[in-house]
């Protein structure tokens, strides 16, 4: 009689141990569905959205009143290098390349070369028309951000998301009263007043800011967030740089022992900047663009809850419909995905029981 080798396995026995084994990579990709269609987790990115624009309200806040003493340019230059110092030795700590991988490199540099130029454009725009006039333009690209995600990503935009973002859009007009539609019987949309490079700029900067959240979902979770701060700030700071080198913004730099609040503001403007980056960036990796466009807008209603506290400016009627418009819009966004995050959750519970199984 033969002897068999034992360490030969027959072709019955291969054949179940691969089998075995693709049904356990089957179940941890499974298992890694459930988790990512759980509502705690879909909830996470209209979360981190949300706490992003709340955080970006109070950086406005303190740059409005740095700006009396400080340029612009300055408040960016300094925000941007603190979040690169902060976001680099993150990364690094964490054993991180804060380049990120090779083959994404390119697609987060977009990122924060997007980033950047959106808010110089909007600065520009805001220097030559009226803030209110500007802002209602620039916060019209969540509607650039729709058509990017659908022509770019392919992904179907709800009904939900369509009436959230006309809902958003409205509040923002009527927050910001541009003169363009609410002037009065004496006044009138003076060309001198928006000219057509602040126009031009402002919608420029709305359709580089609308193309942000694809880029960022397009890169996806092969990127650590800190990577993506990292590159906001880098090029950030080389363009405030080349703005205070080409005296496109002066250089002020107050003392300190006279603008002890200035510097103040300063410091709380790059922890705040910080803040809003960290969660946004995250935001944009777990959420549909579509969604965290229309979360940004949010950020209008909070500025004006915080210039209603820190001014005594009369309380417009039309203003405080549009904050409540805006509100409404978020709120919206929020029980909407909430029902789906649960109904796929379920969908997906039944789907693995039906192929393992119940225990």
């Amino acid at each position: 009689m033969p002897i068999m080798d034992g360490s030969s396995e027959s072709p019955t026995t291969s054949a179940a141990s691969s089998s075995s084994k693709e049904s356990i990579e089957l179940q941890v990709s499974s298992t890694s569905e459930v988790h990512k269609a759980e509502p705690s987790y879909r909830l996470l990115g209209v979360c981190l959205g949300v706490s992003s624009a709340f955080l970006f309200s109070l950086t406005q806040l303190c740059a409005h009143h740095a700006s009396l003493h400080l340029s612009s340019a300055e408040i960016m230059l300094a925000r941007c290098f603190i979040q690169t110092l902060v976001s680099g030795l993150l990364a690094i700590y964490s054993g991180i390349n804060p380049l990120g991988p090779a083959e994404v490199r390119f697609m987060c540099f977009l990122r924060g070369a997007l980033g950047s130029l959106g808010n110089f454009l909007l600065l520009y725009a805001v220097g030559r028309m009226p803030v209110a006039d500007a802002n209602t333009i620039f916060f019209s690209n969540p509607i650039f951000t729709v058509v990017y995600a659908a022509c770019l990503l392919n992904e179907p935009t709800t009904k939900y998301e369509v009436a959230s973002l006309v809902m958003g859009f409205m509040g923002v007009t009527l927050v910001t009263r541009p003169t363009v539609i609410f002037h009065g019987p004496d006044e009138s949309a003076s060309p001198s007043t928006e000219s057509t490079s602040a126009v031009a700029a402002c919608v420029m900067g709305a359709a580089v800011s609308g193309l942000v959240p694809v880029i960022v979902r397009r890169i996806g979770d092969s990127v650590h967030q800190y990577c993506l701060v990292f590159y906001f700030g880098a090029t950030g700071t080389l363009l405030a740089t080349t703005m205070l080198l080409t005296r496109f913004q002066p250089l002020l730099v107050p003392a300190a022992a006279d603008s002890l609040e200035a510097y103040s503001l300063l410091a709380a403007i790059c922890m705040l900047g910080l803040g809003t980056q960290f969660t946004f960036n995250r935001a944009m990796q777990i959420e549909k663009p579509q969604v965290c466009a229309v979360l940004r807008s949010l950020n209008v209603a909070f500025t004006f809850v915080w210039q209603q506290v820190g001014t005594k400016d009369p309380t417009e009627p039309l203003s405080i419909i549009g904050a409540c418009l805006i509100v409404s819009s978020t709120l919206a966004i929020l029980f909407a995905k909430g029902a789906k995050a649960q109904a796929e959750s379920k969908t997906s519970e039944e789907r693995s029981v039906r192929v393992y199984g119940r225990e």
